[in-house]
């Protein structure tokens, strides 16, 4: 009994003992982040502005060039010195979606030449055209499957992103939040880097 009493007695001072040292340990985790945001934002402001730079990396495939178009002609009249320093290039997708997305290309465009000639093609080549006749006989379904093709590439590559980084950093993803960014939002973003008082400055 007294064994008994004794073990609970001590599971209980583990366990104030850890209860009371998790406060402790936050309260260091919470100054150590302030710190490493006040260093951070120091080296901002001490950086030489003309290095700074902002890349959108967006999705070609999907059409979002004149949403960068946009956000470059906004950022270089908010921010005189990023003049000619914004930059945008396609967001790269998974090497083996983009490989997929390839085949399924060159397959579509095999696909409508043999459509075309395949009756004079594969005979020259000791192939049966039995293919290219079903084809023939079943032109809307012939057409449905090329079709496919062309959607099933454009899809892999497709990625609907538009990522901004301000001098690395990652500011703001569509990928994300899966929506787009409010001008003002992207020039807070920024501010936050302490441009504006470099600049001021």
């Amino acid at each position: 009994m007294t064994s008994r009493v004794l073990c609970i007695l001590l599971l209980g001072l583990v366990a104030l003992q850890t209860l009371g040292a998790s406060p402790a340990a936050s309260v260091f985790d919470t100054v150590a982040k302030e710190e490493q945001a006040a260093a951070a934002k120091e080296r901002n402001l001490q950086r030489n502005i003309a290095d700074d730079q902002v890349q959108v990396r967006y999705c070609t495939a999907c059409g979002y060039q004149q949403n960068f178009a946009q956000i470059k002609t906004y950022l270089e009249d908010t921010f005189p010195h990023l003049v000619d320093r914004v930059y945008g290039n396609n967001y790269e997708v998974d090497p083996y979606k983009t490989m997929l997305a390839h085949f399924l290309g060159y397959a579509q465009a095999t696909a409508m030449i043999l459509l075309l000639f395949g009756e004079y093609i594969l005979p020259a080549i000791g192939m049966d055209v039995a293919m290219i006749r079903w084809a023939r006989d079943n032109r809307i379904a012939a057409f449905f499957i090329v079709l496919f093709m062309g959607t099933a590439a454009s899809s892999l590559t497709a990625s609907g992103a538009f990522e901004i980084y301000f001098n690395d950093d990652l500011i703001f993803s569509k990928l994300e939040t899966g929506r787009w960014p409010t001008l003002l939002e992207i020039s807070n973003s920024i501010s936050e880097y302490g441009l504006l008082d470099s600049v001021a400055a």
